[in-house]
């Protein structure tokens, strides 16, 4: 007796229009100057559980936008199309085209990694560069109760075939972890990485370390930490690449609005240490951190802000003085009526410097308003 085999793909369609602004001041030789941006596009995106497709028409560029991820037993199959194609003739050499696909073998708990990158510019020059790459990784994974463990040991080839100096090998580990027991709860990841060039001046080690630590002290009242460090070590320091060390410490409280968001509210110190040959871009840095996140029904919103002093060990050029800042960033949904979805995403950064001509302002601004079929 025959089956019949039935396959439903769930296909979700968006039309709309977005206007994407951008805006930053600052002083070059006494002259006050203001770049603008403003960009407006329709675009057109289908999606499913495997795959999302988008065609973007804008004032500046046509783009269209393929990702797609796809599992069969323990193979995963994923990938990245994106081609982009600019109308100013002043912007040709930024038409390119990339393509990045990765395959996973998981029989858990460990796997193999695949990955290959190519990257084309109409006109390549020396910031947009032609790119070929080839990663291969070892992964291991454990998943318990209490704990979580990722691990990735990467190799990473890219070449660079018209600035060959640029082509690089990435050798290094990738660590995510979760850990959960009565009140305290850990979250973080791990990166090092060794970089190799074929001249050797630019290889170095660098390093990434992000905690975060929650006690729950109750439903409502939580205390947390984060500890964010970032080294970078050269084989030989000189004027342009030095050895370069970043920390940054926060702690406060964490307030969860019922069940419907969170709120942090806390100091953050920053400092930054250098090679002596890089030494006056030292400093410290202490800021008052604000994050409110919220999903509320048909909205969802998350605000950041973060406002503090940052002071330079040594102040004796333009472009390196101590400044006061205000960092503000919006990202946000809402669902009006039953099919059309709003969303935004908006960043503000003012510096006010000890020298005023080192002033500047930063503003962006993206919103798309979304019809769903």
């Amino acid at each position: 007796m025959g089956g019949l085999l039935l396959l439903t793909v769930v296909l979700v369609i968006r039309a709309g229009i977005g206007w994407d602004r951008v805006s930053a001041r600052y002083i070059i030789q006494e002259d006050d100057t203001l770049y603008l941006d403003n960009d407006v596009k329709l675009f057109l995106e289908a999606g499913g559980d495997q795959f999302t497709a988008a065609l973007n028409l804008s004032s500046l560029y046509l783009s269209s936008i393929f990702s797609f991820d796809s599992e069969w037993r323990s193979f995963d199959l994923s990938g990245d199309l994106e081609l982009y194609r600019y109308h100013n003739p002043d912007t040709l050499h930024l038409n390119h085209l990339y393509l990045d696909l990765n395959l996973e073998y998981r029989p858990s708990p460990l796997g193999l990694r695949f990955e290959s990158r190519i990257h084309r510019y109409a006109t390549p020059n020396q910031y947009f560069q032609d790119l070929n790459g080839l990663g291969i990784g070892l992964l291991w994974d454990r998943d318990q109760l209490q704990y979580n463990l990722t691990l990735a040991l990467m190799a990473n080839l890219d070449h660079i075939p018209d600035s060959l100096p640029l082509s690089n090998l990435r050798l290094g580990p990738d660590l995510n972890f979760f850990y959960r027991k009565g009140i305290l709860e850990i979250n973080g990841y791990l990166t090092a990485v060794r970089i190799l060039y074929p001249d050797k001046d630019d290889n170095r080690y660098e390093s990434d370390l992000n905690l975060d630590l929650v006690e729950h002290l109750s439903d409502l009242f939580s205390v947390y930490e984060e500890w964010k460090g970032e080294v970078v070590k050269y084989d030989h320091d000189d004027e342009i690449s030095y050895d370069q060390r970043q920390t940054m410490i926060g702690l406060g409280p964490e307030v969860t609005l019922f069940s419907c968001g969170r709120f942090r509210l806390g100091p953050r110190l920053r400092y930054e240490r250098n090679h002596p040959l890089g030494s006056y871009h030292d400093y410290v840095e202490l800021s008052l951190y604000l994050n409110i996140e919220i999903l509320l029904g048909n909205l969802n919103l998350m605000i950041e802000n973060e406002l503090g002093q940052r002071e330079y060990e040594m102040e004796f050029y333009v472009g390196n003085t101590s400044y006061r800042f205000d960092e503000l960033s919006v990202i946000g949904g809402l669902s009006l009526f039953s099919n059309l979805e709003f969303q935004i995403i908006s960043s503000y950064g003012p510096e006010w410097h000890t020298m005023p001509q080192d002033n500047s302002t930063f503003f962006l601004l993206s919103t798309r308003l979304a019809y769903r079929f």
